[in-house]
């Protein structure tokens, strides 16, 4: 059974935030993954194609050893099971987590929710007229957990938060954060 090259790199990218500054290489790669490979009675095949795949498609990198006569890696359709293991330090690309967050998002079933002349909509935000920056920044801070995403990004987001709101702050009481107000909630479509 061939490995799902998607449930692979999203597998990657969570031991990635569950271990971070673990190495992974070829071989270890095989052994953990290789469950994804069902009933298949040669699962490290299975695990070494599609991790050939997602090198090709540019969501995994590696360092390769070369053997002394070699001059370059074999191209990611011919990367197989004794390849992989020269394969070491196997790590998800940026595009690679942004498949992977892609992918979550297409699966996640859509809401939409419109609200129309009613109180429920302003209770549920509070009164509409004291939404400001400050509202929006606490809703990012608290979407960055679900977001798929290593540890170490989400905590460079959350100091960029924290700078967004000590600007904010300091125009508050001025009268450009009544306009500052005024325009975040035009820009979300409230009165």
């Amino acid at each position: 059974m061939p490995v799902d090259h998607h449930v692979l790199v999203a597998w990657m990218a969570e031991r990635e935030d569950l271990e971070p500054g673990l190495p992974l290489d070829g071989s270890m790669l095989m052994q953990r993954a290789s469950g994804f490979a069902g009933s298949d009675g040669l699962p490290w095949p299975a695990v070494a194609r599609a991790a050939g795949q997602l090198r090709g498609l540019g969501w995994i990198d590696w360092h390769y050893n070369l053997w002394p006569n070699e001059t370059s890696e074999p191209r990611a359709e011919f990367i197989d099971e004794n390849t992989l293991q020269r394969a070491i330090n196997i790590v998800v690309t940026g595009a690679g987590l942004s498949a992977v967050a892609a992918r979550k998002q297409a699966s996640a079933p859509a809401t939409q929710v419109n609200i129309v002349n009613s109180t429920v909509g302003q209770l549920a935000l509070r009164d509409i007229n004291s939404v400001d920056i400050s509202v929006i920044l606490d809703a990012i801070e608290r979407s960055l957990d679900d977001l798929d995403a290593p540890y170490e990004t989400k905590e460079e987001a959350r100091g960029v938060i924290g700078k967004m709101r000590e600007a904010s702050a300091s125009i508050a009481t001025s009268a450009a954060g009544g306009v500052l107000a005024a325009a975040v909630r035009h820009s979300i479509g409230l009165p």
